[in-house]
């Protein structure tokens, strides 16, 4: 019985090497297919970073040339979406340009120190929103309302709509005037977000007043010429 099971088995190995060999160029066709579409997608997402890449370059050129606001915008752009070593050499850029406000300076060095990335879950950050109580009567409406739109966009973390009186605001590191947003260090992409929103007065990007981590300060003291 044993030698029949072996003879058995000897006679349908040809056949079986007959129908790999069959299968063959089906398996190869079809794992060259395979490699063939990944590499096209890979090629694709590098033509992509590329030109984004490109615009970034063009747009931090610009921005040196430009107003410090037109600065912030290109520097959250290269934190954001730039990828290596573009994202540093840009960064160097800005720290070491004669053209480039003090202030976007004082940013790029807190990026290049912390990374430029901002933390996933900005949306749980704590968030304090303080009205001037020497600005208009709308300051602290103003305040409410953006609060309100914080909520509207995702942002579930605790928020406090708070008075910053003449005296606490001529502290050293105070001085607030206009519209301010205190990022911390490699927060910029979402001070970006936060400034982008389509109720956000024109802020001004600064350091915050101490490193403190998940947490932004957000001012709000107009003049009354600013209203």
């Amino acid at each position: 019985m044993a030698d029949l099971e072996v003879e058995l088995t000897r006679q349908s190995l040809p056949n079986i090497l007959l129908v790999l060999l069959a299968l063959l160029p089906t398996l190869l066709s079809s794992y060259v297919a395979i490699r063939t579409s990944r590499l096209e997608d890979n090629l694709k997402q590098w033509q992509d970073q590329s030109k984004l890449d490109l615009k970034i370059y063009d747009t931090v050129e610009q921005s040196l040339a430009g107003t410090p606001e037109q600065q912030k915008v290109a520097l959250a752009l290269v934190v954001s979406l730039a990828s290596e070593p573009l994202k540093t050499r840009l960064l160097d850029v800005f720290r070491q340009s004669a053209t480039t406000d003090p202030e976007v300076t004082a940013l790029a060095h807190s990026a290049g120190l912390n990374g430029g990335t901002a933390s996933a879950d900005w949306h749980r950050w704590r968030y304090d929103l303080y009205y001037c109580t020497a600005s208009p009567e709308g300051a602290q409406a103003g305040a409410n309302a953006f609060r309100q739109a914080l909520q509207a966009a995702g942002v579930s973390g605790p928020m406090q709509v708070r008075a910053l009186t003449p005296a606490v605001n001529a502290r050293q590191g105070f001085h607030i005037e206009g519209y301010v947003l205190h990022a911390p260090p490699g927060a910029l992409d979402t001070a970006a977000a936060i400034g982008g929103l389509p109720e956000a007065p024109p802020f001004t990007v600064r350091p915050p007043l101490a490193d403190t981590e998940h947490y932004m300060g957000l001012f709000f003291c107009p003049s009354a010429a600013s209203r």
